[in-house]
């Protein structure tokens, strides 16, 4: 895979680069308490949809959530991200072709889109191709 810089890091809303049947599209959503799936709803840059990205080292970084800012998001279990409390939680961020891709620091899974309709939870597993692909949007 042809991969180039990360996002710097600031305040972004996430959204996934597959539009939801009704043709909106579906950002990274914080459901408002730790330990739950992060989801995707439609995109209106609500406070629960901005995400900062902090810079870790050269290759990857941590997200939190706008309204947590004491937290991050880890690995929960059932493969999907979730907001923990802070541990060193990092991500894998390159740029490559039809947006920006977030794996773990090991680089062997990826976030998921799933079907791509409101309201599903990110998935973390295989490349699913655009489904795995992921807007960064400066606020």
């Amino acid at each position: 895979m042809d991969t180039q810089a990360k996002p710097p890091a600031g305040r972004y809303v996430i959204y996934n680069r597959v539009l939801s049947p009704n043709g909106e599209k579906l950002a990274l959503t914080y459901p408002g308490y730790q330990r739950e799936a992060l989801t995707l709803t439609p995109l209106h840059h609500s406070a629960n949809q901005i995400w900062i990205l902090n810079n870790w080292d050269a290759t990857t970084s941590s997200l939190t959530p706008e309204t947590a800012r004491n937290t991050q998001v880890g690995w929960g279990s059932g493969n999907v991200p979730i907001v923990l409390p802070p541990g060193n939680y990092v991500w894998t961020l390159a740029s490559s072709a039809g947006g920006y891709i977030i794996q773990d620091g090991g680089k062997t899974v990826y976030w998921n889109a799933g079907e791509a309709v409101a309201n599903t939870k990110v998935s973390i597993g295989g490349d699913n191709g655009l489904q795995a692909r992921w807007i960064f949007e400066r606020v």
